[in-house]
């Protein structure tokens, strides 16, 4: 649930707001997808390690910092595929709905 409300209001901005960044943003997320996973995950481990001894609850072991592995790695896809979809929705029924109210 917390995946998909953050990507939608993610994808929403990418698709209908136009912001400095954006686009730099955009391929940010589309490069680090290419890379597969495993390379990633010394990196996840010493980091949630790093963040284990700061904050407990966050640490390895611990179902926090499961989620916030899968979150994070889940992100980058589900905010593509999502701002997708936005892009092919009018924009005129955005604004008929801002009237209608």
């Amino acid at each position: 649930i917390l995946s998909v409300s953050i990507t939608t209001l993610a994808a929403y901005a990418f698709s209908r707001f136009r912001f400095a960044g954006r686009q730099n943003m955009l391929k940010a997320i589309l490069l680090i997808q290419v890379f597969p996973g495993l390379l990633a995950m010394i990196a996840v481990f010493t980091l949630i390690t790093q963040f284990g001894n700061i904050i407990p609850a966050i640490g390895l072991d611990t179902h926090t910092g499961l989620i916030l592995v899968y979150l994070g790695g889940a992100m980058g896809v589900n905010i593509w595929l999502m701002k997708g979809f936005f892009d092919t929705i009018p924009r005129a029924i955005d604004e008929s709905a801002m009237v209608d109210g």
